[in-house]
């Protein structure tokens, strides 16, 4: 008989019927991460003609269906930051749907091409600071490359803007403030601040609980989990995702999943032997024998000479 749970046994067999189940696996749809399986099922439900007993269609299952045969949807870290699963993001909302200029900032990229919203989002959350700004005329030009939507969201960062005006208007408006201390331009280029590389150690490890508890649910068999845990690993684009997923301890791992390929291309480390230097023991088990003995007849002599 298959290890499969009771759960995963009657989600694969009606015991009612007395036939195989051929459907996809629970689809988890509430949560910080959201999975699906996506598995073209046509081939599997033509081995189900002949099918009448539970453990032999378990069995068979076991063996056709493989890990690598199975296709889920797994929400990436940028899903869970671009769509705010849960919360996730808590205070900083503003953050949601900019994933990949955090990314960017958490790489220690320097940014010029960034939405004004994305700037507002990191500047006003401490992920980032702006070098270079540009001062007089400069501000303008600067303001000109945005869209009007994007000046509207600047202007309501302060009061006695006016929304609705043509756009060299709105421009204008906007630097007046600037020159008086009402408003701070989030031009520049923009470069991540410290937290912005703790904030998002934070969020991997939400996104990788999440998969543990996505998957806590024992209707998913081993053979599911390691699915899940492949195309994870397989769509992670974050340093610190990769290295969470690949630590992290996972019950299928007791499976025999493997690690991570090593990459061909960098040199194996320098082996080096951290075994300490011989030291000589401090057992009492010396070649001190004779010695001994030596010892115990001139005591014997002793005691016959007194005796």
């Amino acid at each position: 008989m298959t290890s499969y749970s009771t759960a995963s046994q009657d989600w694969l067999w009606d015991d009612k019927k007395a036939q195989p189940h051929v459907r996809h696996w629970p689809a988890i749809t509430k949560g910080t991460v959201h999975i699906h399986d996506v598995t073209a099922l046509g081939a599997l439900k033509k081995l189900t003609a002949a099918q009448q007993n539970k453990e032999a269609w378990l069995n068979l299952y076991r063996d056709t269906v493989t890990a690598e045969k199975i296709e889920v949807a797994v929400d990436t870290l940028a899903d869970m930051i671009d769509h705010n699963r849960a919360d996730c993001l808590g205070d900083a909302v503003n953050v949601k749907g900019h994933s990949a200029t955090l990314f960017a900032l958490a790489r220690g990229e320097v940014l010029t091409e960034v939405s004004l919203a994305a700037r507002l989002a990191m500047l006003s959350n401490g992920l980032a600071t702006l070098e270079h700004r540009p001062e007089g005329n400069a501000r303008a030009e600067a303001l000109s490359h945005y869209t009007i939507a994007d000046l509207q969201l600047l202007a309501a960062q302060t009061d006695g803007i006016k929304k609705n005006q043509k756009k060299a208007d709105l421009i204008k408006d906007i630097v007046a403030a600037d020159d008086v201390g009402e408003l701070e331009l989030p031009l520049g280029e923009l470069v991540g601040a410290p937290l912005a590389n703790e904030w998002l150690e934070q969020l991997v490890a939400r996104y990788v609980q999440a998969l543990h508890d996505a998957l806590a649910d024992p209707v998913y068999p081993t053979v599911f989990r390691e699915a899940v845990w492949r195309q994870a690993k397989a769509q992670a684009n974050v340093d610190a995702l990769k290295r969470a997923l690949e630590v992290e301890y996972w019950d299928v791992l007791e499976e025999g999943i493997e690690d991570t390929p090593v990459d061909p291309s960098e040199p194996e480390p320098e082996f080096v032997d951290h075994t300490p230097d011989w030291q000589p023991t401090t057992s009492t088990k010396r070649n001190d024998t004779p010695l001994v003995w030596i010892a115990v007849a001139i005591l014997f002599v002793a005691w016959l000479l007194i005796k």
